[in-house]
């Protein structure tokens, strides 16, 4: 396995799941995406069902420039492919181009992702949404996965992600890696530039920016893909060439792809409605659903949202509300009902971190250490850049007299944040119980950093004995 795909198995999903959550029920609200795009006619690789997959069972999210598209509003589900393709332009884009549209930028362009893999890898390619250019961004999904996490300001690369990037991936605005060139990585396998330009006229026609009748297609392969099949289809009926478009509805309306046959089904059910025979005409019988449509669900969405946002309004007041409470109690010592109000609390935010490590204190001064831990282990996954929450993961393994735990806890939190006189006490307790020399200089360290924690070691008899032993 190489480099690339070992960082997508792994760090890659671990960073996305840090940053989304898992929706209700873990459900998605129909066949998997991966399942989905193998009926509508793509035969993909086990990485981009994978991402897929996971996104469509999670909250979206941004990481780094890309911010991933909610799958049911890229993918059609259980409607008219064709019908919801025309609903909006950067999906007519897409499907033209044989490729996924996997998310946006921060200036709202396209990252593209070609459904025809090459040597088992997925093209993704940067769709200007103004421009309509189309470049090729990285010669792999998992080339991409690496660059967009290293683009997002909060890591610095290594040696190994450099040298597992160059020539793999284009440095631009959005990919913001310096010590990239700024050309391609090599010619695109994909036939995504191609289709980019084949497709321009009739996809500005489709997305109401042009007026004028699209050209005549061109001669189809023998194996066409299912764009290209749209795309004869799409300019014979617009263009009014009936004796053209009946032959090709006949010899695809059994298509292996139902891309293709939602496509053959629609625009036959628009020729025996008759009555349009113009390219004018044709093109309000064709546009007219799918606006009416687009326009009614964005009504619908932007209603929900309304919604939504109200009640996450009056969630994030309640819980501000209970978190409050329960800092109050824990200030004042009553930490048993602090724990109540902390977990009411978490009930209305569970995912954030600083809050399940807030009640870890609690927790270690009732001396309940298995639900401490648990408590300081979904700080960590929740907030894995905290200091504070390694450290109280540490004492609850301290407690739990789990001592291999407690030094790996507590050396991260060290490692985060090398002040943190507290969690370096706690491993050098830990050290000096088991006889280890670097116990002595860990604790005269954290003393020099908090002193008032001389006076609790000196006080210890077991730590006092620790060192003498030392001796």
């Amino acid at each position: 396995m190489s480099f690339l795909d070992e960082f997508f198995d792994g760090e890659f999903f671990r960073r996305l799941g840090a940053r989304e959550r898992r929706k209700p029920g873990g459900k998605s609200r129909g066949a998997p995406p991966s399942r989905r795009l193998e009926k509508l006619g793509f035969a993909i690789e086990p990485a981009l069902a994978r991402l897929l997959d996971f996104v469509d069972r999670h909250d979206t999210n941004e990481i780094g420039p890309l911010g991933l598209f909610e799958i049911d509003d890229v993918l059609a589900g259980a409607g008219n492919a064709l019908a919801f393709m025309l609903e909006q332009p950067f999906r007519v884009d897409a499907t033209l181009l044989h490729a996924f549209p996997l998310g946006t930028t921060g200036a709202g362009d396209l990252w593209l992702v070609s459904l025809a893999p090459h040597r088992g890898r997925h093209e993704v390619f940067l769709f200007g949404h103004d421009t309509g250019t189309i470049e090729l961004a990285a010669d792999s999904l998992q080339a991409f996965a690496l660059a967009v996490c290293l683009s997002d300001g909060e890591t610095k690369a290594t040696a190994a992600e450099r040298r597992a990037l160059v020539g793999h991936v284009r440095t631009s605005d959005d990919l913001d890696l310096p010590w990239l060139e700024a050309k391609p990585p090599g010619k695109a396998a994909s036939p995504a530039p191609r289709l980019q330009g084949r497709t321009r006229d009739l996809r500005s026609t489709l997305n109401g920016y042009g007026r004028h009748e699209p050209a005549a297609a061109e001669k189809l392969p023998a194996q066409p893909l299912p764009a290209e099949v749209q795309d004869a289809l799409l300019r014979a009926y617009l263009r009014g060439e009936d004796a053209v478009l009946g032959p090709l509805l006949q010899r695809f309306a059994r298509s292996p792809a139902a891309l293709v046959r939602d496509t053959v089904s629609y625009l036959a059910q628009l020729v025996d409605e008759g009555g349009a025979t113009t390219f004018k005409q044709r093109t309000a019988r064709l546009l007219g659903p799918a606006n009416a449509a687009a326009k009614a669900a964005l009504k619908k969405r932007m209603a929900a949202q309304r919604v939504a946002e109200k009640k996450q309004r009056a969630a994030e007041r309640a819980a501000e509300a209970a978190a409050s409470k329960a800092r109050e109690l824990q200030a004042d010592g009553a930490h048993r009902r602090a724990v109540d109000a902390f977990r009411k609390a978490l009930t209305l935010t569970p995912n954030d971190g600083e809050l399940w490590a807030a009640m870890c204190f609690s927790l270690w001064s009732l001396e309940r250490w298995a639900e401490m831990r648990d408590a300081g282990e979904q700080a960590v996954r929740l907030d894995p850049e905290s200091s504070y929450a390694y450290q109280q993961l540490a004492c609850a393994y301290a407690g739990l007299e789990d001592d291999a735990r407690t030094i790996q806890a507590g050396r991260r939190a060290v490692e985060l944040n090398p002040k943190n006189a507290y969690a370096m006490y706690t491993v050098a307790t830990t050290l000096l119980m088991n006889k280890d020399p670097e116990g002595r200089s860990l604790l005269d360290r954290a003393c020099k950093l908090d002193k008032t924690l001389r006076a609790d070691a000196k006080a210890d008899g077991d730590i006092q004995k620790a060192l003498a032993a030392l001796d």
